[in-house]
């Protein structure tokens, strides 16, 4: 059905070019014909709220290094070996970490947590309305999913100034980070690995400008690219409007 569908339509968009590429390999079509435009992510609206106040008990100073993650809690984020990660890293640096998201493994990651004995170190704050002004306070953003299409929540953490490490899962964390230049990529659910990225991020004194970064990711950036798509001398003798 999605072959006969795809088939029909004027033009396709995908919102990464692994997305693409995975989709024309899917449906047996050529590559060119799916374009591959980023989401407008980067808003003056989340940037302005990025500095709001906030006054969260477990975003203190002398709290030690604050690592946060964001998400469904879902087996495709699997915070379960984030969490696993972490653990190793708190054998080495007294840190704290902030899981932001609801979902229905939440029973699970708690009793994950006692288990591990980590139920003071690890918070599960549930949704939070302003997670951009928690962001910008964190010394590390971590992704540990299985896959995804194109995490919006490094772009976010990025626009805020904070260290990226990433899964380097299909699709969206390698592009983003182009392969490392602006974060670190790990391999999928190598919790080893993942602890050794986030120790060395949490101990490196100097990173990239992910915020110059962020702004590919901006509605200025990325509005060209979808008045192209839509305005194009193809779709317009085909009367788009």
């Amino acid at each position: 059905l999605k072959k006969y569908l795809y088939s029909l339509a004027d033009d396709i968009h995908a919102v990464s070019h692994g997305v693409a590429a995975a989709t024309a390999y899917e449906l047996g079509i050529a590559k060119n014909s799916i374009t591959g435009i980023y989401n407008p992510e980067i808003t003056s609206r989340r940037l302005n709220i990025s500095n709001a106040d906030v006054d969260y008990p477990w975003i203190a100073d002398d709290g030690g290094p604050l690592i946060v993650a964001a998400g469904r809690l879902s087996k495709q984020k699997n915070f379960l070996s984030l969490i696993a990660a972490f653990k190793l890293v708190r054998k080495k640096i007294d840190a704290q970490l902030v899981i932001m998201g609801e979902g229905s493994l939440r029973k699970e990651l708690h009793n994950f947590l006692m288990q591990q004995d980590l139920s003071g170190a690890v918070i599960l704050t549930g949704f939070i309305d302003n997670p951009f002004a928690v962001m910008r306070r964190a010394n590390l953003f971590v992704l540990s999913s299985i896959w995804e299409g194109l995490p919006n929540v490094i772009i976010q953490a990025m626009a805020c100034g904070t260290p990226i490490v990433s899964t380097n899962c299909e699709f969206g964390p390698a592009e983003i980070l182009e392969n490392g230049k602006w974060g670190e990529l790990v391999e999928v659910g190598d919790v080893e690995q993942l602890a050794e990225a986030m120790l060395r991020s949490l101990k490196t004194k100097i990173h990239p400008d992910v915020k110059s970064r962020a702004l590919n990711f901006s509605i200025e950036a990325t509005l060209p690219a979808y008045l192209d798509l839509l305005l194009s001398d193809k779709n317009q003798n085909k009367g788009c409007k």
